[in-house]
This record gives C-alpha cells, sequence and structure tokens, in this order.
C-alpha cells in the first residue's frame, strides 16, 4: 500500500489510432465542473475531459462528491496490428496535496510527541493518536481511491475493447 495512491497500466486493443481517437470522443465531454444533479441523463457521457491528438486527460463522471476520483492521463500508440493504451491514474492536484499536507502534519505532531515522551515524561498515550491519525489518513487515501479506479478502469475497458 503507498502513502499516496496511483498507478500506471498497459493494455490493447484492436482499434487503429484513429479508432481509438474517435471512441473517445463520442465518450468524452468537455468538463462541466460540480453536478447538482443525482440523475444520468441520456445525454450524459461516461467520462470528461481533453482528448488531443495523441493522448487524453480525463475522469470518470460521477453524481455525487468523492476527492478520490483519478485522473486519468492516457496516450496511446499503434503495434502491428493493435495499438497499445498506456494510462497513468493519480489523484487530483488540490488533494494530493491536502494529503501530502496532512501527512506532513500529523507527522510532525508525532515526533513533538515522541520529544515530549522521551524528555520530559509525558504520557505515551498522546504518541498513539498521531500514528492512527497516519495510518487513517493512508487507509482513507487508498481505499477512496482504489473503489473508484476499478470503475474508472472497467469502463475505460469497456469502451476500447481492451484486454
Amino acid at each position: 500500500m503507498r502513502i499516496i495512491p496511483g498507478e500506471n497500466i498497459e493494455f490493447t486493443t484492436d482499434y487503429t489510432f484513429d479508432e481509438i481517437r474517435k471512441v473517445l470522443i463520442e465518450n468524452v465531454e468537455p468538463k462541466k465542473g460540480v453536478r447538482l444533479n443525482f440523475n444520468k441523463t441520456e445525454n450524459d457521457k461516461i467520462f470528461e475531459g481533453k482528448i488531443n491528438s495523441d493522448n487524453f486527460v480525463i475522469q470518470k463522471v460521477i453524481y455525487y462528491r468523492n476527492s478520490f476520483l483519478p485522473q486519468i492521463y492516457g496516450k496511446w500508440e499503434s503495434l502491428n496490428n493493435d495499438s497499445k493504451i498506456t494510462i497513468r491514474l493519480k489523484l487530483h492536484n488540490f488533494t494530493y496535496i491536502f494529503a501530502m499536507i496532512w501527512i506532513t502534519f500529523v507527522s510532525i505532531t508525532f515526533i513533538f510527541s515522541l520529544i515530549g515522551i522521551l524528555e520530559q515524561g509525558t504520557n505515551p498515550i498522546f504518541g498513539i493518536v498521531p500514528v492512527l491519525m497516519i495510518i487513517f489518513g493512508i487507509l482513507l487515501f487508498n481505499y477512496g481511491f482504489e473503489k473508484e479506479k476499478k470503475n474508472s478502469i472497467s469502463d475505460l475497458k469497456r469502451i476500447l475493447k481492451a484486454r
């Protein structure tokens, strides 16, 4: 388990270079920001983001708030009879920065509690709380990311008929 989650994945598809771009354009809409409705309509697409000539930056369209939704950075290249798609999943930059600040702040608190325990005879229970907070933060970041990652990857593989 990583402190801050992220993952690199490669898969192949029988689609050509142009077919991949066409399928992505059909299933990706421009970013709309926060969605206030909770129901999917027939016109909604699976992903939102930007598609370029040989790469894309997308995320799954969801109708609830989730800071751990993976940002999908992908590129594709032609092989002999099929195409290879390489994607990198990572947390949104704001969530990543928040996670780093959280872990840093709680780690500093743990260091000061250790100093207090060793130098001033403070009750050792004060050292357990920051450790539990660090563990909770890491588990929260990883669980939220993994749950959304599985949904995003399965939808992406389905629309691209990837293996």
